[in-house]
Formats: C-alpha cells, structure tokens, sequence
C-alpha cells in the first residue's frame, strides 16, 4: 500500500515538474502578471481598508458639548450625569464645572472677567460615530440643557465624502477581481492547451480524471502561493516605508499596522485559489467530453 502511494506521489511531483520545465516562459509570464494582478488588487483593497479607518477615527474625535443652564440644580446636574454614564452607548462624561470654564477662559485670553454668563459644560464621548446623533438627540430632552453642540454638519460631510469614495474603491475592487479571475482562467486554458496532446494521451490510456487534473491543480497552486508572496512583499516594502515616513507625522489618525497585510493576502489568496481551482476542474471537463465524444 505504501510503495503504491509511494509510486503514484513520485509520478504526480515529476509529471508536475515536466510541466513546468517544459513550459518554463509561460510558467514565468503567468506568475509575473497574476502577481502584478494580485498587488493591485490588494492595494486598492488596502487604501479602501484604511479610509473606513480614518474616517472611524476622525468621527470618534468629535466630541458633544452639553451646555448645562446656569439655574439647573446639582441634583438635576447628578442625574443627567448618571444616566450618561450608564448608557451603553456613551465612553465617557466629564463635567467641568463653570468657576473651572471661567478660569480656562481668562487664562487662554489673557483677560478678566467680573462676572462670564455660562452654566456647567458636560463633554460626552460616544463609542461609535453612529451613537453621536443618538446621544445627542436623548439629551437634549433635558429640561436643564440648554444647548448641546457636537458639529453636526462636520460630521454628516465626513460620512458623505468617505462613503461616495468607498463606493468608487469598491467599484474598482469589483472591477480588478474580474480582472484577476479573467487572468487566472486564461492562464488555466493556456495550460491545457499547451498539454493537449499528453492529456489526450492520458485519457486513451485510460487515466481517471483526478490523476489527469491533479498536476494542473499544482501547477495552479505554485503559481498563485508565489504571486501571492512576490505580491505581498512589494506591497509590505511599499507600505513599510509610508508608514515609517509619514504616520508618526499624523496627528488625527493613524493607518493600519502593516500586519493588516497578512489577512488582506490570506484573503484574497483563498478566493483566488477556490476560483482557479474551479475553472481547472471545469474546462478539464469540458475538454475531456470534448475527446469522449470525437471518439
């Protein structure tokens, strides 16, 4: 049992490496332009990746200014900040008392003022930028608010610009994922057909299926594990060094670690090989009734 096993593996990894050897140029031009591909494809996903971050974090800055009417009540004061600190949705709440307004005032201007007519301020911060309009909305209900302010109209263009530029990158991702499985499924079809003659040989010794499409398989497998490594290491190089440069310069956001280049390449390399794999059985098939029915 296993000199058979043995015997049909040692076939299996020379009848791969003929293949290869024989067809060294167009084993090379595939890697080239599925890596190429491949680096594309994964830099776009990248960009798209790290606007949804910092437009994440440039909303999660804003902070909503509660200003507290300067007749309210320590105890409706008490209340309002009790709730606040048990709703779910709130991070954090910080009151800043209206003698502590007055000194910060008059130290940033440099001025005195007898007697400055403002109440106590609250400074909330949401856990996510969708809860800001929530929190908002739910506070200003408070008889003891008097106005509450948190950029409104900011907020909504941030969202509105990120989300029309999502669409276009997601468009474009859309685009060069067709573009890269066209790639692929040429590539496979240019295999077969430059092993026509040996599969039509395999077939009349009656060779099964799987023993025909395995090395294809292979020969598929090594192409897409070395584009997806050529890939990644340009792109991690390119990245590396933008992140070196200039995300210590960035003051309101930070982009994603270079890590994050791992789990785009897992990705797009497990769909990439589900597709190619898939178009290898089918056009095989396809070939093989081809041949059963010229007989």
């Amino acid at each position: 049992m296993f000199k058979y096993l043995e015997t049909v593996f040692t076939s299996f990894i020379k009848e791969v490496y003929d293949n290869i050897s024989k067809n060294w140029g167009m084993f090379f031009a595939a890697i080239t332009v599925v890596s190429f591909s491949l680096f594309v494809l994964q830099l776009i996903i990248l960009v798209y990746y790290n606007m949804e971050n910092i437009k994440q974090k440039m909303i999660s800055q804003i902070t909503i200014h509660v200003y507290i009417d300067r007749e309210a009540k320590v105890k409706n004061i008490s209340e309002l900040m009790y709730e606040l600190e048990r709703n779910d949705k709130v991070l954090s709440a910080t009151l800043v008392a209206k003698e502590e307004l007055v000194k910060r005032i008059q130290n940033e201007l440099n001025v005195t003022y007898p007697d400055l007519p403002i109440g106590n301020v609250i400074y909330i911060k949401v856990k996510s930028p969708d809860f800001v309009d929530v929190i908002s909305q739910d506070v200003k209900k408070w008889s003891i608010v008097k106005d509450v302010v948190y950029w409104q109209e900011y907020v909504k263009n941030i969202g509105k610009i990120f989300d029309v530029l999502k669409k276009i990158l997601f468009g474009i991702i859309i685009f060069l994922s067709v573009g890269v499985i066209l790639i692929i499924n040429n590539t496979v079809k240019m295999s077969i057909i430059s092993r026509k003659n040996e599969i039509r040989i395999m077939n009349l010794v009656g060779a099964s299926g799987w023993f025909i499409k395995a090395p294809l398989f292979a020969e598929i497998l090594i192409v897409l594990v070395l584009s997806a490594f050529i890939s990644h290491y340009f792109l991690r190089l390119g990245y590396g060094y933008l992140l070196d440069k200039f995300d210590s310069q960035i003051i309101f956001f930070n982009l994603l670690p270079i890590d994050y280049l791992i789990f785009i390449r897992n990705i797009v390399f497990i769909i990439s090989v589900i597709v190619s794999f898939l178009f290898v059985y089918s056009t095989i098939e396809k070939y093989l009734r081809k041949l059963a029915e010229d007989e």
